[in-house]
């Protein structure tokens, strides 16, 4: 496969210099059977997706420390492979958090084995302990990025981290250890529609994704008014919230849809 170059300007995306249509939805791979994979990744396609959001749950890769697992229902390398063999490009978002209602947002336990953990920050244990991660990560999906002929487009630096903490050493030291690893494709950083958000979660040379609860339409007037935060950069929902999380045992509930002002 040829390799590909994302690129884009404040309003649109590119790939090697044609527009590209951005059109992204998320599948997690190991929520779902291998066997089902390409049916599910078809029906993306068929709904008029150009692209995936992957996440990676480190929690699932190394449940215990230094102990890794990229099989079976866990084989990151294959989803990709079945991704490009279907036509999808892929945004690809290892972390470490994750959030996806997962316990810790997809963190390993083991981490709370020691008590003077910090988390989601620059704490040399923390930072250790995503560095051995990330090294092991690379190696598996390096070789699917779309330098490499993959179909790994763009990587996300964290997630929502700005409604968390404003630590910009940490996010910056994420960046360098997975361009350590071979990351070359373009970094981009996930966001609540909120001025603060923005500004705690967002690093430089990255685009950004603004998130939603609310219906499609009623995306651009936040992204307009947030724009001044985004000079330069294209306007790209990054999640959109249509439905809810529903609880075990509890009645099935919908969310009501709602204009944002």
């Amino acid at each position: 496969m040829s390799k590909q170059i994302l690129t884009y300007d404040s309003e649109k995306f590119y790939l090697n210099g044609e527009e590209f249509y951005l059109a992204v939805g998320d599948i997690h791979y190991f929520r779902i059977h291998p066997t089902d994979w390409e049916h599910r990744l078809n029906l993306a396609k068929d709904f008029g997706l150009t692209a995936i959001q992957v996440y990676v749950p480190w929690h699932q890769h190394e449940r215990e420390k230094g102990v890794f697992d990229f099989t079976g229902i866990l084989d990151l390398a294959a989803f990709l492979e079945t991704a490009q063999r279907v036509g999808l490009k892929v945004m690809l978002r290892p972390g470490p958090y994750i959030c996806s209602e997962l316990d810790l947002g997809g963190m390993p336990a083991w981490l709370l084995r020691d008590k003077d953990m910090q988390f989601r920050c620059s704490h040399p244990a923390f930072l250790e302990a995503v560095s051995d991660y990330f090294k092991v990560l690379c190696n598996v999906f390096v070789p699917y990025l779309s330098t490499n002929g993959g179909p790994i487009i763009a990587v996300c630096i964290e997630n929502e981290y700005g409604s968390y903490g404003n630590d910009k050493v940490y996010l910056k030291n994420l960046r360098k250890m997975l361009e350590n690893g071979g990351v070359d494709v373009p970094f981009y950083t996930i966001d609540g529609a909120v001025r603060a958000m923005i500004y705690n979660g967002t690093t430089d040379d990255a685009f950004v994704g603004l998130n939603f609860r609310a219906r499609v339409e009623d995306c651009q007037n936040p992204l307009n008014a947030h724009a001044d935060l985004l000079p330069g950069l294209p306007k790209f929902a990054g999640e959109l919230w249509s439905g809810r999380s529903q609880h075990f045992t509890k009645e099935f509930s919908y969310r009501k849809i709602f204009s944002v002002p």
